[in-house]
């Protein structure tokens, strides 16, 4: 068997570069020549606090790993490479030489960083591993002797070992055998292989009548790897897309990293059903808080008993200045990394005394994801100093048929849906406002009778605070606020209130007074992941069709 390789396969932003063919070779070779015991990580990037307490990055073209053996970083340097007078350069194909970065001393630095971030993980300071660096030239012939009392002969591989470069490659590891160094062991390659890896898979739960939609498998494309890559390169970032692009999704695997690694860390949102639904979903996570922003405010100036008018808009308008005043009294209650989602519902007045939670005010980590487009506060989006942008084009989570529908409020940029085609969006006419209830309960009872659709799979979602379950109930089926503490219940809520939220199946209802504000509109219908029905009135149903 082959070894398993981190990412399992290129992205193609990798295979179409030809300044990187060095290491899509390098990578092919070690795939195919190195045994299963071994896993290979490529491109790695990370963030680390040194001794100092400064922030410290760390970044290598490889890492091989064994669980008995020492870990190994190498660097990759493409193209005819020579070294004279101690200066490194490359040979291009008209032959001029360019200066080049000293791949043994980036090699080296890289080691030191990997084996400093090891140390800082939880469990893992007392142990003393065995590491080493190597330099692969894939496109240069062997030398007869050392390049250098800095680089041995012995830690090097070229152009006639790529064929079988798994065999070199087990030599370098050696020439760094210590009998006295711990072994890495399984544990340490698995938390490597947790931090590190740059992919992962979601799957959605499965509904009866939707299976097919419901059964695929949303595995983050290959901008997504690039937009983990990146993250694990800066440390203060905003990332921009459309609903459906994951947002949400990398916002929580990021701060689960960002935890793992040792970082005291805080994912807020401006939604409080999101964040309750973000904690039960990911559960105990250690040095991990989720808690939206005004919950937060409220909790910190609970503890250090600052006083907060009790009901109303006061307590609102109160909080951010609570939460500096409750930073003041408790300075040890600060966070290494804050990771962000909804960032575009933020008051401007938000982000200082929220980046005041930081450890590191001006410089800390810093992670915000956001969409303009759901700005239902109509709030000036307003983000700190020295976030670098990044944008996701990609919907993963809704069918094209309810993406088509859902960028007619859209007002961005490239936006383009990946996912299934779907079922078409389904249109219930109710010829008077007071015929909606009836015109709902016939949906629910074909849904959740004759196409089994299971109760928690579905959502009804109003654009207003809405009198259509006063009784709990829609017709004859029994709703919920709260599928979690009711389950077996059709979620009955305001498309406000489920912002960041989804469901595969959603009915939209009540929309008259919210077809004058797209970001509604689209952050509705945009829950549905499978299928969406709308009932209305035929006004409001046309006002849909005329978008």
């Amino acid at each position: 068997m082959p070894a398993r390789m981190y990412p399992a396969r290129l992205p193609a932003e990798v295979l179409a570069d030809p300044k990187r063919s060095g290491e899509r070779r390098v990578y092919e070779s070690l795939r195919d020549t190195l045994s299963a015991t071994y896993s290979v990580f490529y491109s790695l990037a990370w963030l680390g606090v040194g001794r100092d307490g400064r922030k410290r990055d760390g970044e290598a073209d490889f890492l091989v790993v064994h669980p008995q053996k020492p870990l190994l970083v190498l660097e990759v340097k493409g193209g005819r490479v020579g070294r004279q007078e101690g200066e490194w350069y490359s040979v291009d194909r008209s032959g001029t030489p360019h200066a080049i970065k000293d791949p043994v001393a980036q090699g080296k630095s890289s080691k030191h960083a990997l084996l400093e971030k090891i140390k800082s993980l939880p469990g893992l300071g007392a142990r003393w591993i065995a590491a080493g660096h190597g330099v692969v030239l894939p496109d240069s012939g062997r030398l007869r002797g050392d390049l250098g009392t800095d680089a041995p002969l012995a830690i090097f591989a070229f152009a006639e070992d790529m064929a079988s470069l798994g065999r070199r490659v087990e030599e370098i590891v050696g020439f760094y055998a210590d009998d006295r160094a711990d072994p890495p062991g399984a544990d340490l390659v698995a938390r490597l292989a947790a931090l590190m890896a740059p992919t992962f898979e979601l799957r959605t739960p499965l509904g009866a009548a939707l299976a097919e939609d419901e059964r695929t498998i949303l595995e983050l494309t290959e901008e997504q790897f690039g937009v983990l890559d990146l993250l694990s390169r800066a440390p203060r970032v905003a990332v921009s897309g459309g609903a459906g692009t994951g947002k949400t999704l990398l916002a929580l695997e990021k701060a689960k990293r960002l935890a793992g690694e040792g970082f005291e860390t805080l994912l807020t949102c401006f939604n409080r059903p999101l964040a309750e639904h973000l904690a039960r979903s990911t559960g105990s996570v250690e040095r991990l808080t989720i808690l939206n922003f005004h919950r937060l405010c409220d909790t910190l100036a609970s503890e250090a008993r600052v006083r907060i008018p009790a009901i109303g808009d006061a307590y609102f308008d109160a909080l951010p200045g609570a939460l500096e005043q409750a930073l003041d009294l408790l300075p040890e209650r600060r966070f290494d990394a804050i990771v962000v989602d909804e960032g575009q519902d933020f008051a401007e007045s938000w982000w200082d005394p929220l980046q005041l939670a930081l450890r590191d005010p001006g410089d800390g980590i810093l992670y915000v994801f956001h969409d303009e487009n759901q700005r239902i506060y109509r709030r000036k989006a307003s983000f700190p100093a020295g976030l670098v942008p990044i944008p996701l084009t990609k919907n993963l989570r809704n069918t094209r048929a309810i993406h088509a529908l859902a960028t007619r409020y859209w007002s961005g940029g490239e936006f383009v849906a990946v996912g299934p085609e779907g079922r078409a969006i389904e249109v219930v006419e109710a010829e008077r406002a007071q015929d909606v209830e009836k015109a709902v309960s016939r949906v629910l009872h074909r849904l959740l009778k004759e196409e089994s659709v299971p109760a928690d799979d579905v959502a009804v979602l109003s654009g207003r605070k809405s009198q259509l379950a006063r009784n709990g109930k829609i017709g004859a089926f029994a709703v919920t606020s709260d599928q979690d503490a009711t389950p077996g219940r059709v979620l009955f809520d305001t498309i406000h209130s489920f912002k960041g939220l989804e469901r595969p199946v959603v009915v939209l209802v009540e929309l008259e007074d919210v077809l004058a504000n797209d970001e509604l509109v689209y952050v509705g219908l945009t829950r549905a992941r499978a299928h969406l029905v709308v009932v209305g009135t035929k006004a409001t149903l046309e006002a849909l069709r005329t978008k």
